[in-house]
């Protein structure tokens, strides 16, 4: 009996070894586990409840989860004070900001180490609570597990027509190596959009290697990506690269000798605009304000690339980084976490005023393309449909997932149908014919639709969707078929069909 207690006590101090180990690795999620365990058998270990939920707190998947740990904290006499610090923090991934406001006030009463967080809070958490208030009127969809993984994906970029997604993850099966935290580095992928659905994503091996290969960018056409190469080591330098697509991938990348990669220093993230005259970067390079800042570079009339130039007015003291430029609104988009923001990271967008010679203030995307997790990129599609981000969202199928913003009060003008019905015998047009054309979803009547008089053809003005086209005509075997709608039907001005239909069989 005395052998199998010390077996029990040695196996329970055991996992509690290896949920140190975990967690002074910042292998968060394997410590999430070693903890777990070890708090079956010892509920009442008020260290282990605080580390446990500091390991929420600090991973990269829901940190709300952290609360009830922190609750439980709060049930032993001399608790850590800390604790009302960072139950005030995991209320506000929570969206709670009246609890997280709550006991932000109660730690301020009798504050510890961290005191000069206090007053950045209370400006945070109500800032949040203002932009909640105010949500921007946008839908978020999860691209699902055809993109998604259990693993980060982040970084998303896309082209124009939406036909070729770029990203970056840390899924199982990388070339790259696994690092303390027990995650792979990351890898680049792609994935095909078919119109309507995604396809099964692929790594991207020729852009691959054994450190972090991350996206930073991608032209309008999809003909090139922007990559970085970073190293875990603070020692070497982050240089941006340039990959030109072959196929439906891309080919090995290079680093692009257009002056803005130093030699001692990191470019964190870069692109082009579309007319390959100006490049965007972020560098922490001496003369910024601090931490990484957003430069631009444009084209000499000679050819040559001028100097590198500080975007002092969306700089601040802390870090900017990933710039996007987009074609369509000629817009710089970035992320910061220097300026008022939901989370560490969140996305902003400024414009330049060509006639004055200014940038204009940075402006939050607001939530809930924000939330209190980061929000590094932003990709947008034809005329600001649609935009791609990562994020950490309820319900996600990992951590960071890759999702699609849609904005619904977006208006695209619909794709043009001209469709011409006849007898599928002598191929003549048929007179007295209807089409009438519901959704596939919810069997929503969309229109229905007569022939012009003079020229027999129909004229359909419809938005992408899948649907379901119904074609009637006296004399004649009704045609019920689908009618798919692709989003790649917006590269053709207007598209003809023609409609076959059979006489009805008028033998008794």
């Amino acid at each position: 009996m005395l052998l199998l207690v010390f077996f029990v006590v040695s196996m329970s101090g055991q996992d509690l070894n290896e949920a140190k180990e975990h967690f002074k690795n910042e292998n968060f999620l394997s410590a999430i586990i070693s903890y777990r365990i070890h708090l079956a058998d010892h509920p009442e270990d008020k260290n282990a409840l605080k580390n446990i939920g500091l390991c929420y707190l600090n991973s990269n998947i829901d940190k709300a989860k952290s609360i009830r740990y922190f609750k439980k904290c709060l049930a032993f006499d001399n608790y850590d004070k800390e604790i009302l610090y960072y139950l005030a923090r995991a209320y506000s991934y929570k969206l709670d900001y009246d609890k997280a406001l709550e006991y932000l006030q109660l730690y301020e009463l009798k504050p510890g180490k961290h005191k000069k967080e206090i007053p950045l809070l209370f400006k945070q958490f109500n800032y949040c609570k203002s932009l909640i208030e105010n949500p921007v009127q946008v839908s978020i969809e999860n691209l699902g597990d055809k993109v998604n993984t259990s693993s980060e994906e982040i970084n998303p970029f896309i082209d124009k027509k939406e036909r070729m997604l770029v990203f970056s993850s840390k899924r199982k099966g990388n070339k790259g190596m696994v690092g303390p935290d027990g995650n792979f580095f990351y890898d680049i992928y792609t994935n095909n959009f078919t119109g309507f659905n995604f396809t099964r994503s692929k790594n991207c091996k020729s852009l691959n290697g054994n450190l972090n290969d991350e996206c930073t960018g991608i032209k309008d056409d999809g003909s090139y990506i922007y990559v970085t190469v970073k190293s875990p080591s603070k020692k070497q330098q982050t240089d941006i690269y340039r990959s030109k697509k072959r196929g439906r991938s891309y080919k090995r990348k290079e680093v692009l000798r257009e002056g803005m990669n130093s030699l001692k220093f990191n470019e964190s993230s870069g692109t082009f605009n579309d007319e390959q005259n100006t490049i965007f970067f972020s560098s922490n390079r001496p003369g910024g304000l601090g931490g990484d800042d957003i430069y631009v570079m444009k084209k000499l009339p000679n050819g040559l690339w001028g100097e590198p130039e500080n975007i002092y007015a969306i700089n601040t003291n802390l870090n900017e980084e990933f710039p996007y430029f987009n074609s369509f609104d000629s817009t710089l988009y970035f992320s910061s976490n220097g300026l008022p923001g939901m989370g560490q990271y969140d996305l902003f967008k400024t414009k330049w005023n060509a006639k004055e010679n200014f940038w204009s203030e940075p402006e939050n995307l607001g939530f809930p393309i924000n939330s209190p997790y980061n929000e590094k990129t932003i990709c947008f599609t034809r005329e600001n449909k649609h935009a791609y981000i990562a994020s950490i969202r309820k319900g996600g199928i990992g951590s960071y997932d890759i999702y699609r913003v849609n904005y619904d009060k977006v208006e695209i003008k619909p794709i043009i149908y001209l469709v011409s019905v006849k007898e599928d015998s002598t191929l003549q047009h048929i007179d007295s014919v209807e089409i009438e054309i519901n959704t596939s979803s919810t069997n929503s009547l969309i229109g229905k639709y007569l022939p012009n008089n003079n020229s027999g053809l129909f004229t359909i003005a419809i938005q992408p969707g899948k649907y379901k086209l119904k074609i009637t005509a006296s004399g004649y075997e009704p045609v019920i078929k689908d009618f798919n709608v692709s989003t790649f039907a917006y590269d053709k001005e207007i598209i003809r069909l023609t409609h076959l239909l059979k006489p009805k069989d008028n033998d008794p």
